[in-house]
């Protein structure tokens, strides 16, 4: 059945804040038991070079770029402006002026796969000049998803469960959105590598 969610607030005075609403489906992520799927190449890109690769195409404009390292895409025939770099071990990209698009400049890496009804958390540490978004995804497998990156270094997370048929895919990190430098490192796809690992969620609250 279609129903709605109803949150009631009139039991007592006072201001509450609510953030990042979500609903599990059968399983509840913080009862399951993470390990590294190792499944990134230089995930701390100690061994990627300073100018990384730009992203070979087909004469159809289709992605062709071999697995197993970070490449770039370059948008910069758009208008818009940055500069990608690995710079003491980092990933550094510093926009300096967009185009409407956030795909215009991206950095990728293929030859990851994901499997059916697996739970996964995207993990990496960032830090930008100023706070701004970026966005993650799996191309073929999972939309792109926004996070906003703030100015000190911290963990952020994407978590999701693949109910699609595995695949070998590529990560996209998409930094079109907007202006500002965002330092990236520690790139890490988690899993939970018992699939029959998980609590069934009848009721919560």
């Amino acid at each position: 059945a279609e129903v709605r969610l109803e949150l009631l607030f009139g039991d007592a005075v006072g201001q509450v804040t609510i953030d990042n609403v979500m609903l599990y489906k059968g399983v509840y992520p913080p009862m399951l038991t993470f390990e590294d799927s190792n499944e990134f190449v230089d995930g701390g890109f100690e061994s990627s070079p300073a100018d990384l690769p730009v992203e070979v195409q087909d004469a159809g404009y289709q992605d062709i770029t071999d697995a197993g390292f970070w490449y770039r895409y370059d948008g910069s025939w758009s208008g818009a402006a940055a500069t990608i770099a690995v710079t003491n071990g980092q990933l550094v990209v510093d926009v300096t002026n967009v185009a409407g698009e956030p795909w215009h400049f991206m950095v990728k890496q293929k030859g990851i796969s994901l499997e059916q009804g697996r739970f996964y958390i995207l993990m990496f540490d960032a830090v930008a000049s100023v706070e701004r978004p970026i966005r993650a995804g799996f191309n073929p497998g999972v939309d792109a998803a926004s996070l906003t990156i703030g100015t000190e270094m911290a963990t952020y997370e994407m978590p999701f469960y693949y109910e699609g048929e595995t695949v070998e895919t590529r990560l996209e990190l998409l930094f079109g959105d907007a202006v500002g430098q965002v330092t990236i490192d520690n790139v890490k796809l988690m899993v939970n590598e018992v699939p029959s690992q998980a609590l069934t969620v009848t009721q919560v609250w």
